[in-house]
Parts: structure tokens; C-alpha cells; sequence
């Protein structure tokens, strides 16, 4: 164990098959000390573990992603993102809004990368407070969903919520270039119903009888399992049950 997870690299591997994702990224707190056992657990498993870092602070977290070196918790943020960037990573912002572990910092300039979609919406699914403050912060991000998985008796999987790319590799380069580039797309699990982005339409998957919601506030019934949409720069997009619980995320 490297931080204050339950399972070891092997197991949580063995978890993250089990789930079917094709990638995970791994990033405990204030430590690269994991790195070293991720491919291979990966390998034996079949399934991408990406290395990072959760800087953590008592101001807020981050996640540095890539084969980093350690980055000091104790510096300002504005330190992590310029070395973070200089080793070819990127730096998201995690769980902006979450009670006592919400971001409070000042920041020179904007990380590229946001944990819009978090587990601690599994409590609320009817909670707008981050989209409150993506629009105060900018939407000019990628949005990334994070599932903060630390313990299976925490009673939800890792990879919920899930993020999509579209990598030309299936490998952890493949993926990094896919995550870093983005679009991403965000969702409740792996079997819920998604927005992506096809060759600039918007497509609503599996999400017949959900609604269609977009930044200001316009909403629409989604009519079919497979439906193009119109209007696909007005985003970001959410996509809701009829009760406003929180499906999908389309930047």
C-alpha cells in the first residue's frame, strides 16, 4: 500500500478488469512510489494503469498525470503546474467543489484538465454546485470524471463516474496523448447512457427518456437509444434523468 487505499496494485488491477474499463489511472496522495508496479500489474490483468500523482494539500487536491517525478505538496500550486507541464504531464484540478477537501487556491493561470464528475455525486446526483462553478471558472477546460476509489467497502466500484477518449493506442502513451488532447466525455458507469462528440455532431448513446440539458439552461427529451444532435457547440452539455439526476457530461 502506498497511501491510504485497502488494496494492493495487483488487486486493485484485478478490480478495474473486473469492471471492464480499459484504463485507470492511479494516483495516490503526496507519492510516486506506486509507479514502479503499475505495468506490470497492468500486463498480468490486461488493463492500462496510468501513473499520477493526488497532490494533496489542506487547500485542495490535484492530480499530476504521467511518469512524473515526485512533486512537492508543499510549494504553490503555480510550481506543480509548471513542472508537471515541463515533464510532459498535465495537472487537473480534482473535486473543485467537495466540502472540506473543495480547491481554494489562486492560481497564476488555469491547469487545462478539471475533475468535473466526482463520486461525491453519487450522494446527490441532483447537484448543479459544480456546474455553478464550471461557469464561474471557465468552460474552456477538459473535463475529467474521477471515482477517488479507495476501499471496496466505500460501495462503489473504480471507474464511477467514467471517463471516454478516443486513442489511437490502447497503451498508456495512447491514452496520455488522448486524456492530455482531449475531448473526454463523462458518465455515471460504464453501462449508462453517454454524449460524445462524432465528427461534429453531439450523440446521445442509450439515453432514450433522458434529457438533454445544455450551459444555459435549454432542455430537450432525447427520443431515440441513438440520437444526433443539433447544435453541438453550445456546450457543455449534461444529460439528466426526467428527476434531474445526473447522467452524462459532453464538453
Amino acid at each position: 500500500l502506498h497511501s491510504d487505499g485497502t488494496l494492493s496494485i495487483r488487486q486493485l488491477a484485478a478490480r478495474a478488469a473486473g469492471e471492464e474499463l480499459d484504463f485507470l489511472a492511479v494516483t495516490d496522495h503526496n507519492t510516486v512510489s506506486h509507479h514502479r508496479e503499475l505495468a506490470p500489474a497492468g500486463a498480468e490483468y490486461g488493463v492500462t494503469l496510468l501513473p499520477g500523482q493526488e497532490v494533496t494539500t489542506g487547500r485542495g487536491h490535484a492530480n499530476a498525470y504521467g511518469r512524473l517525478g515526485w512533486v512537492d505538496f508543499r510549494c504553490h500550486p503555480d510550481t506543480w503546474l509548471d513542472q508537471v507541464e515541463d515533464e510532459g504531464g498535465f495537472l487537473s484540478i480534482n473535486h473543485p467543489v467537495a466540502g472540506d477537501c473543495s480547491w481554494q487556491w489562486s492560481l497564476g493561470r488555469k491547469p487545462t484538465h478539471v475533475e468535473i464528475m466526482h463520486s461525491t455525486w453519487l450522494r446527490d446526483r441532483t447537484d448543479t454546485s459544480i456546474w455553478s462553478w464550471w461557469n464561474a471558472w471557465g468552460t474552456d477546460i477538459i473535463p475529467l470524471g474521477g471515482g477517488d476509489f479507495h476501499r471496496p467497502e466505500d460501495g462503489y466500484p473504480p471507474g464511477l463516474p467514467t471517463t471516454w477518449v478516443a486513442a489511437e493506442d490502447p497503451g498508456e502513451e495512447g491514452i496520455f496523448s488522448a486524456l492530455k488532447a482531449g475531448p473526454t466525455a463523462l458518465s455515471m458507469g460504464t453501462d449508462s447512457p453517454l454524449l460524445l462528440r462524432v465528427e461534429g455532431e453531439l450523440l446521445a448513446v442509450d439515453a432514450e427518456g433522458a434529457v438533454l440539458m445544455d450551459f444555459e439552461g435549454r432542455r430537450s427529451v432525447i427520443r431515440s437509444s441513438h440520437q444526433r444532435l443539433a447544435d453541438a457547440n453550445r456546450g457543455p452539455y449534461r444529460l439528466e434523468t426526467p428527476e434531474r439526476k445526473i447522467l452524462a457530461i459532453s464538453p
